[in-house]
């Protein structure tokens, strides 16, 4: 089972920055590290991150407002932070930890997650029975990657998850549940199911390569429901995991299967 860190809505994040390095050190570096733009009246971007919230990171060497991102749009990136400059000496007061974007800037595409019945009014042309494939529908070997990172930030699911796929194959992903959220009991606990599927928009070129793809999902009415049903039930986990096809055959058939279980815990 693995736990989530839910950072910005359903738990308190306790920034430990300073205190977590190691002994001597106040230099703190990351990479592959989620993070929501943030760009505010003045058109000065910051980068909203788990690592460092409530505080907004900022490297004022590069301009991320005109490097074509948008207000909360998601990304990836690599950090370096020195505490002992003077310009973090007072981050508690300004809100704002200054560092350097130490690796390349990966802009994520960001999906919706909705109960199922609201699919056709926004796709028309996909049909999610999941007794069905979808047209050139991708297996997903595992829906919560065995490399990537998982996490849920201010409403927004990060997820990787690794597919075999052709070099600059082009995925659209769609992630949903039945809006009767029924549940299953897995080793004594109550868990909610969320679908994964993918679809393949341009099949690129060979080769072939196993890797893993980060989207980012809105996933925070799901989140929202599940926590209130398990609230009014007194309980302080809540649980789910992710179904997807990780086999199809030749000859159309096709296998589900299931993550881990998630689990996060309910704020009083």
């Amino acid at each position: 089972m693995k736990k989530l860190f839910f950072t910005g809505l359903l738990s308190a994040c306790t920034l430990l920055l300073i205190s977590c390095l190691e002994s001597g050190s106040n230099m703190q570096s990351r990479n592959g590290v989620p993070g929501i733009i943030k760009i505010d009246e003045s058109k000065k971007a910051t980068i909203m991150s788990p690592d460092f919230y409530p505080y907004a990171f900022y490297d004022p060497s590069i301009s991320l407002e005109n490097m074509e991102f948008e207000d909360g749009d998601c990304i990836l990136f690599g950090y370096t932070v020195d505490f002992n400059e003077t310009s973090n000496a007072d981050y508690q007061v300004t809100g704002v930890i200054q560092g350097s974007i130490s690796s390349g800037i990966v802009a994520l595409d960001q999906y919706p997650c909705l109960p199922d019945i609201y699919y056709p009014n926004i796709y028309p042309d996909i049909d999610l029975d999941t007794s069905t494939l979808m047209p050139n529908e991708q297996p997903i070997a595992y829906a919560i990657s065995t490399v990537g990172m998982t996490s849920y930030f201010l409403d927004k699911f990060f997820l990787s998850s690794d597919f075999t796929t052709n070099t600059d194959q082009k995925t659209f992903w769609y992630l949903y549940y039945d809006p009767n959220l029924p549940t299953k009991e897995v080793d004594g606990k109550t868990v909610y199911t969320l679908f994964l599927r993918a679809e393949i928009t341009d099949p690129g070129k060979k080769p072939v390569i196993n890797g893993y793809a980060t989207n980012v999902f809105d996933t925070e009415s799901f989140i929202g429901t599940i926590t209130n049903y398990e609230k009014i039930k007194g309980n302080q986990m809540a649980y789910f995991q992710i179904n997807h096809i990780n086999e199809i055959k030749s000859d159309g058939t096709f296998t589900w299967s299931q993550s881990e279980v998630l689990s996060f815990t309910i704020d009083e």
